[in-house]
């Protein structure tokens, strides 16, 4: 590793804002200490809101003739992130609330979906006339 002193950018503006010395790691991270993993990733509600937001979608459009047939892609992309989110935000001591929202959301526009085109076949003949 350089020394600090070289990394350290000086010129006519000064010294970097006043980050000096250990601080300045050239616009890099700084190393993790030898022998330790590198730190995880901080646990947000980014999965969880993703998952919620898609089934919100899912559940909007699965009612809607013709567009409805999109609903299940949508809920079976969002119900998978819902759940990494509610388990990420169970381990990272966040609310669960938007998970679970997000895989309620999810399988209800499902079911919808499924009744749905039970009702169409069922409402189609099967016979040309």
């Amino acid at each position: 590793m350089s020394s600090p002193e070289r990394d350290h950018p000086t010129g006519p503006i000064g010294d970097m804002h006043g980050l000096t010395g250990e601080h300045w790691t050239g616009g890099r991270w700084p190393e993790p200490p030898p022998g330790t993993a590198p730190p995880l990733a901080p646990a947000d509600g980014s999965n969880g809101m993703a998952g919620m937001v898609l089934g919100i979608i899912a559940l909007a459009i699965v009612w809607v003739p013709f567009l409805g047939i999109l609903a299940l892609p949508l809920a079976m992309i969002g119900a998978p992130l819902a759940g990494v989110g509610f388990f990420r935000a169970k381990r990272g001591g966040l609310g669960l609330g938007v998970p679970i929202a997000g895989i309620a959301t999810n399988v209800v526009a499902v079911i919808g979906w499924f009744g749905f085109a039970v009702a169409y076949i069922g409402a189609v003949p099967s016979t040309p006339v």
